[in-house]
């Protein structure tokens, strides 16, 4: 095995004999100068390949702590549901893990409306999510909401279905590209369709198109939350009423409050990204 480029210094990237790149976690693995061959191989804790680049990001923007527990909680959930999970599932998890702790240190709390399903359609992807709250919260001391398992169970419950709810792979490439154009015009920007950022985006639309079907309504608790963005952040709530007309129009589907609220987030936060 060689390693090619650090990342810090206990993450780095590697190649293996076939050629194949590989992300490689282990404690000191990126200390030495660049490139080195790794002949004691249990010098990795972990390894992950296919990894697209746009997920590499996140090796340097979450906390060590938060991988770690990423690491425990898939390890869990592949004994507890009996299946295998892409490599990609554990840095997606621990995107959404981050942004969770980051949103209850800020004092944002977000309720889920398909709590209540969510319980009840998969027990066993929500006792894992309620280990995995109470793991999170024994480790580095922080509270997330009950509602917040509910996300976490269906982050698992949608890693292990394989069909999509969209009736043909084009419909969807063609929605997410028509609301690209949308964000860009609306907000002056060019997206780069190989940024992170970009991909979260498209797997947050890709989750609305896929619940467009059901009848929720907003949460009280996210009430406030969603007047609160609609005040400081009039050009992302424009934004995302546009996406809401545009999905009305060509789909005939309204999305409700609540959906309009995480859209509104995450134009927000794909536009905050661009401005740095």
């Amino acid at each position: 095995m060689w390693v090619i480029k650090k990342i810090n210094n206990n993450v780095a990237m590697g190649k293996d004999s076939r050629n194949r790149e590989v992300v490689l976690f282990g404690k000191g693995i990126g200390f030495h100068q660049m490139p080195y061959e790794l002949n004691d191989l249990s010098r990795i804790d972990r390894s992950y390949y296919g990894v697209s680049t746009s997920l590499l990001s996140l090796l340097d923007e979450i906390d060590e702590e938060i991988w770690n527990l990423t690491f425990r909680i898939v390890d869990r959930g592949k004994v507890v549901l009996n299946t295998n999970l892409k490599s990609s599932f554990t840095f997606v998890l621990a995107d959404h893990l981050n942004f969770a702790v980051e949103r209850i240190k800020k004092g944002l709390v977000i309720s889920n409306p398909l709590q209540y399903d969510i319980e009840h359609l998969y027990e066993k992807e929500m006792e894992l999510a309620e280990w995995a709250i109470s793991l999170i919260d024994k480790k580095i001391r922080i509270k997330l909401p009950h509602a917040e398992a509910a996300n976490i169970a269906l982050h698992f419950a949608e890693a292990a279905e394989v069909a999509s709810q969209m009736e043909n792979k084009n419909d969807i490439e063609w929605v997410i590209e028509d609301v690209t154009k949308i964000v860009e015009e609306s907000l002056g920007l060019k997206l780069d369709r190989k940024e992170f950022n970009y991909s979260r985006f498209v797997t947050h639309v890709q989750y609305l198109i896929q619940r467009k079907n059901r009848n929720s309504k907003i949460c009280s608790m996210n009430i406030q939350l969603y007047e609160q963005m609609k005040e400081e952040f009039p050009k992302v709530y424009q934004v995302s009423m546009d996406i809401q007309k545009y999905f009305s129009e060509r789909m005939g589907w309204n999305p409700d409050e609540e959906e309009v609220l995480y859209l509104m987030l995450h134009v927000n936060r794909l536009h905050s990204c661009q401005r740095l």
